[in-house]
């Protein structure tokens, strides 16, 4: 019985030290919540990690919770950049070291928004303000080249629209 207990024992031991070995990472990486002025998270803004030695480049877009998570970036100095649509851009310079988990939340600030509209006329339709008709005027020619034939039955017009 001794021989089994020393080997249960030595199996257990050795499969905490795998368990240990196993959870040694070579990577860290960067999370955070992303929120504006109110607090408020912010979904599907775009956060890019930049590193500033290689260039290399990587990004994601936070969740339904405002939450992001960029793993598996090899120990360096990088550049964060969060971005959405509707407030200004915010970068910060993080180090990741091995095994790291380094978070970078970013409270983003309103920014400049504008939107233009060109509204054009078209000759020939006009509309009504004072209810919700629709008119426009019609030319002989046009007339002359409506769908009616043979009958030329100007309920047949009706069909049209």
């Amino acid at each position: 019985m001794r021989p089994f207990l020393k080997s249960l024992i030595s199996f257990g031991f050795v499969s905490i030290l795998a368990v240990a070995a196993m959870a040694q990472r070579e990577s860290g990486q960067i999370s955070g919540t992303i929120t504006d002025p109110s607090g408020a998270v912010i979904s599907g803004a775009t956060v890019t990690a930049t590193s500033l030695n290689t260039g290399a480049e990587r990004a994601t877009t936070t969740n339904s919770t405002g939450s992001y998570v960029i793993a598996g970036l090899r120990p360096d100095k990088y550049k964060v950049a969060v971005e959405a649509k509707g407030f200004r851009k915010r970068t910060q310079t993080v180090e990741v070291a091995v095994g790291s988990s380094t978070d970078v939340s970013a409270r983003l600030d309103l920014g400049d928004t504008s939107q233009i509209v060109e509204v054009t006329a078209t000759s020939g339709a006009g509309v009504n303000t004072q209810d919700q008709t629709l008119s426009e005027s019609i030319t002989s020619r046009e007339l002359d080249q409506l769908p009616t034939s043979p009958t030329r039955n100007p309920y047949a017009l009706v069909g049209i629209r």
